[in-house]
């Protein structure tokens, strides 16, 4: 068993390399699709969503694999249906850029979607999960143990998944008082979630939680996203 001293060598120094583990597979994920063969080379080829294609083309074309950061999120907000403060603005690059790199490419824009959805409404959806305290961000397997250590049951936080990009990872307290993960799949066709067994579809991650709020009682926010969300305020 760790002790205070020890986890907090853990959160100094590992947490912080597997962060960037995190980052570098997202960008490979990222450039595979452009460098490795067969490279797709438009955006139509990357992005899955038919909503989201037609947003894209409409907007910057098929030969457009990257977008500057600003440029693109002043059309996806000209395209959503409900209302949006832009007090939210760090909280949405943070997640949508993730790369870090001040552009947007198709492979961030299709796993944004995937995310949380249709173009229409995609952005209202991520400000909604990260105002009920749900997302916790680019979170490590390892700092999600690190932080659920002596929490009460029915804890969780729901993290980015690095193995399977543009999905969700569970970490909680079980009943029994073990922390487990599990995978909250993103599906196409209908858009939505998924644990997979039961093959039941989520909406949304709001829906998700809801759902299974005998299991998942307790939302925890890491400091870094409750800094981010502080400033939003």
């Amino acid at each position: 068993k760790m002790g205070d001293f020890d986890i907090e060598i853990w959160r100094s120094v590992r947490v912080p390399i597997f962060q960037l583990d995190f980052r570098l597979k997202l960008q490979s994920e990222e450039f595979a699709t452009l460098f490795w063969k067969p490279a797709k080379k438009r955006a139509s080829d990357v992005i899955r969503l038919e909503d989201g294609k037609r947003f894209w083309l409409s907007c910057f074309g098929d030969k457009a694999l990257f977008v500057n950061f600003d440029r693109f999120f002043a059309e996806l907000i000209r395209v959503q249906t409900e209302e949006y403060s832009r007090n939210y603005d760090q909280l949405i690059k943070s997640i949508l850029d993730f790369t870090d790199d001040g552009f947007v490419s198709a492979f961030e824009f299709k796993t944004f979607q995937k995310w949380f959805g249709p173009v229409t409404s995609c952005i209202s959806r991520a400000v909604q999960s990260a105002n009920q305290g749900l997302l916790a961000g680019f979170v490590p397997a390892l700092e999600a143990t690190l932080i659920l250590q002596s929490k009460s049951r029915g804890s969780f936080l729901i993290r980015f998944s690095k193995t399977h990009v543009g999905s969700y990872a569970i970490t909680f307290v079980s009943s029994e008082g073990t922390i487990k993960h599990c995978l909250l799949h993103s599906v196409d066709n209908p858009p939505g979630l998924t644990l997979g067994s039961p093959p039941k579809i989520y909406s949304s991650l709001v829906e998700f939680v809801n759902f299974n709020r005998d299991r998942l009682s307790l939302p925890v926010v890491p400091d870094f996203m409750e800094n981010v969300m502080r400033n939003c305020k």
